[in-house]
């Protein structure tokens, strides 16, 4: 221990020492505010004495040669726990994923690009698509105004070119 924490200390024991002469007084008073006040000051000083003490304690405990050790040896144990425990677990596993049926990591990997290629063929099969409409849509467009107005007299107004705009609504002004 050092000194550091002998005067620490020390300061806690004064202040817990003038703690109930604080109090005594705090009755004593005639109107209660004057003594109320140093009552409070010396709580402020008993926890602030406590507070400097505890972590004068850390701070000799944490420099402390002997804790680093210990605590370096703890680590290195709990590592090495817990490269076993997955090398167990690992061994286990790999044994019962086939006899559950569940696929294997490198399977999943296989599986989530084939997704993505399956996903990426789809995105170029939507625009060729639209491109084809596209090109459909500027070869007859009396055909297909004559289908928009059939399908907004259906639907209310609704044409799915543009699902929200009624068609006298698009180049009515705006109110």
């Amino acid at each position: 221990m050092n000194s550091k924490f002998f005067d620490q200390l020390g300061k806690l024991s004064e202040a817990m020492v003038e703690m109930p002469f604080a109090a005594a007084r705090s009755m004593i008073a005639p109107n209660g505010q004057g003594g109320q006040q140093e009552l409070q000051q010396a709580g402020w000083k008993a926890y602030d004495a406590w507070v400097c003490l505890m972590s004068e304690s850390a701070n000799s405990l944490y420099d402390s040669p002997e804790v680093g050790a210990s605590v370096g040896r703890s680590m290195e144990a709990s590592l090495k726990w817990q490269r076993m425990g997955s090398a167990i677990a690992g061994a286990f596993f790999a044994a019962l994923w086939p006899a559950v049926g569940l696929p294997t990591a490198t399977e999943l990997t296989e599986l989530r690009a084939e997704v993505g290629a399956l996903r990426d063929d789809l995105a170029v099969a939507r625009l060729e698509g639209e491109e084809a409409r596209a090109a459909e849509d500027t070869q007859r467009p009396s055909e297909r105004q004559a289908a928009d107005a059939l399908t907004a007299m259906w639907n209310g107004g609704w044409i799915p070119a543009a699902p929200f705009v009624a068609e006298g609504e698009k180049d009515a002004p705006a109110n």
